[in-house]
């Protein structure tokens, strides 16, 4: 970019004959325009070297590529007054590969191409003083196979740009965290790729305190061992999650939480898996056919180093008049002020409840702590779902938004029909002894924009919540990420919608994951676009939405 200024100044000198004088006049500036600066944004982008996985699965060959976008800003999202784009595309996964859909009721697939999809974690990984990312990605398309997916390590070099870092990992290899095989019944014990099925929410947390950041998804657990973050699955979590009779363990939800008082962090899970059939828990044969039995919920208990014993001390609903009600959310806080940590689930299915005896449409339990870490205390139901016996309730976090002292709830509600179109986060307020009585309408004072969906097809129903401060004012908001992802600014004590976000037309562009990339007061995001090229390719993009 140049940028040329000329100035020029003229002095004109008059000079008057006769009547025996002279006299001058002042002299104009000239100040020619100049060149308006370049608007094409500088690329900053950390580059990397292509690199892809073949799978040779059961519709044939899938290839999944991990590359940079071109450089075109033609593509890109147009910036709003709060936030621009930045370092689009550092990140681009490309999957060629075809798979025959799957038949899931309302979550059924159409045959096509594989996609590819991720969540974005804020991460120590060289205690540098800088916000460092965790990629977790997963794949798409079909429940008897999918392609494999990695994590991905980026190094913020301190001025806001990530480079790809392999180095972090034990081997230097980034690891493989999801697929290579059926989305529901893996067989395989000792994948590469976790002994897991769904797409979970992973927890990106120090378990062994020694400052970085580690990971767990349910069966498995990469956790630094001197700065090295290595696969310690089958040596440091109970035997349950790899049982041939049992494979692959599925929890919704799972939560951290510091549970005995300790310093370190537990992990609840609310398990909804059986055996397989005609086997006991135990691994015996039940001796009868279609026989199987339920797995407990499991308190994960941490000993300090990231190795972890199972506590199974809670009263999980069992099959009630032919129904079982589903925990699809969970948090943790000592919500009756005892100094003991309590346990709150939320239910897909709310219209169960009143078969358990519970609060009509009851949105979930609290399970308070007896103060030895047994949660078989009766149960507080919570108040009904925002749409009632249409609810699911997908999120739930904690928060003391009226800062009386006791901590309160938000839940993220979507809708069975039409199936999670429709969002609203609803705000439920404690007591002080872990009774709670619905407050959104006062608190959540732009709850309808959402409430009937998004305005197009796309999702805005799914998704999570984060409690952080946003606007670095010192109270706690609320970021939902999803297909239409929102922030509720706290204002003492009510919340405003921020939204209006750089999104693309199609209705993509959700999905924005709250990441402090750079100083500045407001937290900025990772978004991402996905497309279809063809019948047999997809494409993800990813990207900064920096607050200006």
């Amino acid at each position: 970019m140049s940028k040329n200024i000329v100035s020029i100044l003229a002095v004109i000198v008059l000079t008057a004959c006769g009547g025996g004088g002279g006299s001058t006049s002042p002299a104009p500036i000239i100040t020619p325009p100049t060149t308006p600066p370049d608007p094409t944004p500088t690329d900053y982008r950390v580059e990397f070297t292509e690199f892809s996985d073949t799978f040779n699965d059961i519709y044939g060959e899938s290839i999944v590529t991990y590359m940079m976008s071109e450089w075109d800003t033609n593509l890109w999202p147009d910036e709003t007054e709060s936030y621009e784009i930045g370092d689009f595309g550092f990140l681009k996964i490309q999957v060629d590969g075809r798979h025959n859909g799957s038949n899931e009721g309302d979550e059924s697939t159409s045959p096509g191409p594989f996609t590819s999809g991720g969540y974005w974690y804020e991460a120590n990984l060289n205690n540098d003083g800088y916000t460092d990312m965790l990629f977790v990605g997963h794949t798409d398309g079909a429940l008897d196979w999918v392609p494999g997916i990695r994590m991905l390590a980026w190094i913020n070099d301190g001025y806001g740009h990530f480079a790809l870092e392999s180095n972090v990992f034990e081997n230097q290899e980034f690891p493989c965290v999801y697929g290579n095989g059926p989305q529901v019944d893996n067989t395989d014990l000792n994948s590469l790729c976790g002994f897991t099925q769904g797409n979970n929410y992973p927890i990106v947390r120090d378990f062994n305190g020694d400052g970085i950041s580690d990971f767990l998804n349910i069966a498995q657990l990469l956790i630094s061992d001197n700065g090295v973050i290595t696969n310690k699955s089958q040596q440091n979590l109970p035997e349950i999650f790899f049982q041939d009779h049992i494979g692959p363990v599925f929890v919704h939800r799972f939560v951290p939480g510091d549970m005995d008082n300790d310093g370190d962090l537990d992990v609840f899970l609310p398990v909804n898996q059986t055996t397989k059939e005609n086997f006991n828990i135990d691994g015996s044969y039940a001796g009868c056919d279609g026989c199987n039995q339920e797995l407990p919920w499991i308190m994960l208990v941490n000993d300090g180093t990231g190795v972890f014993s199972m506590n199974t001390n809670f009263n999980k609903p069992t099959w009630t008049d032919g129904v079982l009600i589903w925990p699809t959310a969970t948090a943790i806080g000592d919500f009756n002020n005892d100094g003991h940590q309590d346990i709150v689930v939320g239910w897909e299915s709310p219209s169960y409840a009143e078969k358990y005896g519970w609060i009509s449409n009851s949105s979930g339990n609290i399970y308070l702590n007896d103060g030895n870490n047994d949660w078989r205390t009766q149960p507080i139901n919570l108040p009904s779902a925002w749409f009632g016996d249409n609810s699911i309730i997908v999120d739930m976090q904690t928060i003391d938004f009226n800062q009386d002292g006791a901590l309160d709830i938000v839940m993220q509600v979507t809708k069975h029909e039409p199936y999670y179109q429709g969002n609203v986060i609803q705000f439920l307020q404690n007591d002080g002894y872990g009774n709670f009585v619905d407050v959104t309408t006062d608190i959540n004072t732009n709850l309808s924009k959402y409430q009937d969906g998004s305005g197009t097809s796309y999702w805005n129903g799914g998704g999570v919540l984060h409690i952080l401060d946003y606007d670095d004012d010192g109270d706690s908001d609320i970021v939902s990420t999803n297909g239409r992802s929102y922030v509720l600014i706290n204002n003492a004590g009510t919340f405003e919608i921020l939204d209006g976000f750089p999104l693309y037309n199609s209705g993509d562009g959700g999905n924005l994951w709250p990441i402090k990339i750079n100083s500045d007061y407001y937290y900025d995001f990772i978004g991402q676009v996905s497309d279809t090229k063809s019948g047999s390719r997809s494409t993800t993009e990813y990207y900064q939405v920096l607050s200006k």
